[in-house]
């Protein structure tokens, strides 16, 4: 769900990062109704746990974005410390645990465990995803309220698709992507990616990106 929260962290000189899950939002229906939803549900082959917050963070880790921008950098971490918030400290304890678990090779594939688990590797600096707030303009659609953005989380790659979605706070982290400046020869330019806006023609109906 696009509303749903975490964020990685790394200390920039231990390389040690720490994983925030969010906590319960009382503008977020959906973040109430998974408080609520107290039935009992297995889970990473492990015991039976809340339902409600077993689900909110499978489906968390399921998405595109986690995966782009969360579970991509976790094995460049020296250490990995989970922490969150209310319904968020629920999810990191649940995530913890499954990441910690050490199947045999000779073990069923467990799905829980396939989407938490990573690979560890040579730890490393990561790229800055939380930078400054930049000048730019948000363009924002009168009718749903949503904004002009850069489809994918931090995205910079070239030809990807533009589209409507719910709209940062100015200071946000993830503000960037969603700020455009005009330029001397009228392109709308990404602050993020300093890359223009185009029309994708090759493709019915024509989209930008």
């Amino acid at each position: 769900d696009s509303r749903d929260r975490a964020s990685l962290y790394q200390h920039p000189v231990s390389l040690e990062c720490v994983l925030a899950f969010e906590g319960t939002d009382r503008k977020d229906p959906s973040d109430w109704y998974s408080d609520i939803d107290a039935a009992s549900s297995p889970f990473c082959e492990m015991a039976e746990a809340h339902h409600g917050f077993k689900h909110k963070l499978m489906r968390m880790v399921s998405s595109a974005d986690y995966r782009e921008a969360i579970r991509s950098n976790l094995g460049y971490c020296s250490a990995l410390t989970v922490t969150g918030h209310s319904m968020g400290g629920s999810q990191a304890e649940l995530f913890a645990a499954c990441a910690n678990r050490q199947p045999k090779v000779t073990d069923p594939v467990i799905p829980d465990f396939e989407l938490i688990s990573f690979t560890t590797g040579i730890p490393k600096r990561l790229p800055d995803f939380y930078l400054p707030p930049s000048p730019g303009q948000f363009f924002r659609n009168l009718e749903t309220g949503k904004c002009l953005d850069v489809r994918g989380t931090m995205q910079t790659q070239s030809d990807t698709p533009v589209d409507l979605y719910d709209c940062e706070t100015p200071w946000a982290n993830y503000s960037k992507d969603q700020r455009w400046k005009m330029s001397a020869e009228g392109h709308f330019v990404n602050e993020l990616s300093h890359m223009c806006m185009a029309v994708d023609n090759s493709v019915d109906p024509p989209v930008l990106v």
